[in-house]
């Protein structure tokens, strides 16, 4: 069964956040969640937060990514082997922090992957925009 996400789009003045809550998949689909963003986003990232679920966490080194509509993944890597299991913490990613960019996003969407999780296992992806 393939994983599933919401989406909550909050408003915080001059500040926007996207926040994705997923559940990976089983089956075929074990340790999977994807998803395209249901609005088109503008803006300038300013964070990426990774939150792991404390009951149904994910595996140890699971990978998060988050594509633009090219299939650049903004994040640039550092999504990859996230801390999960007994090691689990929430992780801030900066997009391009080692070329010192800021990423823009102009009417686009953007999409979610969430790889190698664990079956059935949950956590939120939290970015922050303005």
């Amino acid at each position: 069964m393939a994983g599933t996400v919401t989406e909550t789009l909050i408003d915080h003045a001059s500040v926007k956040e996207l926040r994705w809550d997923w559940i990976s998949g089983t089956g075929g689909d074990v340790g999977k969640a994807d998803a395209t963003s249901e609005k088109v986003l503008n803006g300038r990232i300013a964070l990426v937060l990774a939150v792991p679920d404390t009951t149904a966490k994910p595996t140890d080194l699971y990978d998060l990514r988050i594509l633009d509509p090219d299939g650049v993944d903004i994040l640039e890597g550092g999504g990859a082997n996230l801390p999960g299991g007994a090691n689990i913490a929430n992780v801030v990613i900066s997009p391009v922090s080692t070329k010192k960019i800021d990423f823009q996003i102009c009417n686009q969407k953007l999409v979610l992957e969430i790889t190698n999780a664990g079956d059935t296992k949950e956590g939120a992806v939290i970015k922050r925009y303005r």
